[in-house]
């Protein structure tokens, strides 16, 4: 794939690739503890980094890393909205969205490495990561009919729990 992108635009790249990765480390650790914690709190804190970084890609151009994020996104608040629970295979299944996500901003790091900065605009090679194994297990958790397991929202954060506001 081939990005072109205006070099007044590309600090504004590097420093999103650079974040967008520091938030996807934080985010694989946070569904590790969704997988024995399914707080509502936590779900928000995975949603909003993602949101975050689908927003940021759309606007940069970076499509792949924008759908990926969005079907990531949509998972996730599935699973606000109680449509579907925590299991092993969603546990799975975001954590390789998060590997898929990692290694196509990689690959975009790799691309700004290696473009003519001289020009204007500058020409980005990228790799382009498959990842429509992901995809098809996002949208088989998406078919699968919510089991009897209360979600996050049925749950509720300990701070609501104990009838304090969330913030």
């Amino acid at each position: 794939m081939e990005l072109v992108i205006a070099a007044m635009e590309l600090e504004v790249l590097v420093d999103f690739l650079e974040e967008a990765l520091e938030h996807l480390e934080g985010i694989e650790e946070k569904i590790l503890q969704l997988e024995s914690s399914q707080d509502l709190e936590l779900v928000n804190s995975i949603f909003r980094p993602a949101h975050t970084i689908k927003g940021t890609a759309s606007f940069l151009g970076l499509n792949d890393v924008k759908y990926l994020s969005h079907e990531l996104e949509t998972l996730l608040d599935d699973l606000r909205n109680n449509k579907i629970a925590v299991s092993s295979e969603l546990i799975d299944t975001l954590l390789d969205g998060c590997d898929n996500l990692a290694r196509m901003l990689k690959e975009a790091q790799i691309g700004v490495d290696k473009a003519d900065k001289k020009n204007d605009p500058v020409t980005l090679t990228i790799v382009d990561i498959d990842f429509a194994a992901t995809l098809a297990a996002i949208a088989e958790l998406k078919d699968t009919p919510q089991k009897d397991t209360p979600g996050p929202a049925e749950q509720g954060s300990k701070s609501q729990k104990a009838g304090q506001p969330t913030s």
